[in-house]
């Protein structure tokens, strides 16, 4: 029988990583706004993938569409779906964040 090994976070970079979400403003003033606000979601993703642990974990299908929204298709798409689609980014983000501290806690992962 093979023996898996557990996913391994580190505590300090989620707690960082979601303090760093939860700083993160998702109103903006103008549609072209919404280009900074991409930037930070994503610039918090990134440091999340590279110092928390499984860089898997945090892909994000919603920045995904929130990105493909505003680099092909920013004409035809409405301030409010994007704001819709950050909304949902970073609740995505958060929510996967929460999910492996209570991963941790039922022992499937190891949190360092």
């Amino acid at each position: 029988m093979l023996k898996t090994e557990k996913a391994t976070y580190s505590r300090t970079a989620l707690e960082a990583g979601e303090k760093q979400l939860k700083e993160i403003r998702l109103t903006v003033r103008q549609k072209a706004g919404h280009y900074t606000l991409y930037y930070n979601l994503k610039q918090a993703c990134e440091w999340l993938e590279d110092n928390a642990g499984n860089p898997a974990a945090f892909y994000s299908y919603h920045l995904e569409q929130y990105k493909d929204r505003l680099y092909h298709h920013f004409k035809s798409t409405t301030k409010a779906e994007l704001s819709r689609l950050a909304r949902l980014a970073k609740k995505e983000l958060l929510e996967t964040v929460q999910a492996i501290f209570q991963y941790g806690e039922q022992g499937s992962v190891n949190i360092v």
